[in-house]
């Protein structure tokens, strides 16, 4: 049975080509179509190299069985085994910068991409929100030295879920790299931005509805990072008794807004 998380990228060998470029093009955090016959058995690949190289002359009368790469590489074995190959594979070849992973079956079970397998090699600007893996790597370290095997990070403002989707990635890596243990909680209301009422909320930027979140699309793609959905001003109040999190090593604060948001002080004059 394929994840949901990558239920997204999964096409079979009829659909049209045109469905795999879309695919290609509007990923940002894994660019890569994964071609599977009826029986969901991984056949053939197609990423932006193979758009390139495949698809000269009208790409609509063409079927993503007609350009997809069946030379194309796959991993599989334990997260440790799957580092190291991914890692030999990304040092060695020419690939796209994507990786599937498949079961004994050859069915498509996760996606590996180029940064998580070079993770302390590039944590610089070269990585999707380096701040969150910079800041991550920070606490865990911090973590360490003062005996800590259990922490928490968090993000107040998730939106699209693009950041929580990131930390949770540098969270697993910085687990398999230090043997530490690291919950991910991601705080958002679900509506998007509620009306700007000071000048400070930055109405000239801002305005209400922004930023809404598809809660259950989100909750596909996520792994083993916890939504709090709800009003943060609320959320937080009972966070702690409800969830018991490990020490807070890291937050990312991206709630645009400088009012809060709770009811109780949308009425206070500023």
């Amino acid at each position: 049975m394929i994840p949901t998380q990558i239920e997204s990228h999964i096409i079979r060998i009829n659909t049209p080509a045109v469905y795999a470029y879309y695919i290609v093009n509007s990923s940002t955090l894994y660019p890569l179509a994964l071609v599977c016959d009826d029986n969901d058995i991984l056949v053939g690949v197609i990423g932006k190299s193979d758009l390139k190289q495949r698809t000269s002359g009208d790409i609509s009368k063409k079927t993503c069985g007609q350009i997809s790469n069946r030379n194309f590489i796959s991993l599989q074995g334990t997260d440790d085994e799957i580092y190291g190959k991914a890692r030999n594979v990304f040092a060695e070849k020419y690939v796209d910068d994507v990786l599937p992973i498949v079961n004994e079956y050859g069915a498509p079970i996760r996606l590996f991409g180029k940064f998580q397998a070079f993770f302390k090699d590039m944590c610089n600007i070269q990585l999707p929100y380096y701040s969150y893996a910079s800041g991550l790597w920070g606490a865990t370290d911090l973590a360490l030295s003062r005996g800590y095997k259990h922490i928490s990070a968090m993000e107040f403002g998730v939106a699209g879920g693009y950041g929580l989707i990131h930390l949770g990635i540098y969270a697993r890596e910085l687990q398999r790299l230090y043997g530490i243990k690291i919950d991910v909680y991601g705080f958002d209301s679900g509506k998007g931005l509620l009306a700007p009422v000071d000048y400070r909320d930055c109405p000239q930027f801002w305005i209400e509805g922004d930023y809404q979140m598809d809660v259950d699309a989100l909750q596909r793609k996520l792994e083993q990072e916890k939504l709090i959905i709800g009003d943060i001003c609320e959320t937080t109040k009972t966070f702690l008794d409800e969830y018991k999190p490990a020490p807070i090593g890291f937050i990312s604060v991206d709630v645009d807004f400088y009012t809060p948001y709770s009811r109780n002080f949308r009425n206070v004059t500023w």
